[in-house]
């Protein structure tokens, strides 16, 4: 099981200088060159309640901690955040739509607005 990112900083650093890829029911921020392994789960309030965004983490840990299994991850640090669609997938969808996200290329993140990150639709 990997550590959990825990600080503010740390967060602004993996969404400022990371890459960042996308898909319909999530969004990984991935900071390559961070000193250890670590990873947090993201679910905010535009999932749902609290029940919604806590099912939500839970189906992406379960999704990372089986593709952390089967194959060797990239070192640094992962921020993945649940979009409102990962509510109506099952675990196996969102474990493969995890490993198709991460097989793609990375986008630089530097220029996301706090929106994007919340996986919120720009007003």
């Amino acid at each position: 099981m990997w550590p959990t990112l825990k600080n503010r900083g740390q967060f602004d650093l993996v969404y400022s200088q990371g890459h960042k890829r996308i898909s319909s029911s999530l969004v990984i921020f991935h900071l390559d060159n961070a000193p250890d392994q670590r990873v947090a789960y993201v679910a905010s309030r535009v999932v749902g309640g609290a029940v919604q965004r806590n099912r939500a983490k839970r189906l992406l840990r379960v999704a990372f901690r089986q593709i952390s299994k089967d194959r060797v991850l990239p070192t640094g640090w992962f921020v993945l955040i649940a979009r409102g669609g990962i509510l109506r997938q099952r675990s196996t969808a969102v474990i493969r739509e995890l490993s198709d996200v991460l097989d793609r290329a990375p986008q630089r993140a530097a220029a996301v607005s706090g929106n994007d990150r919340a996986g919120e639709a720009p007003s």
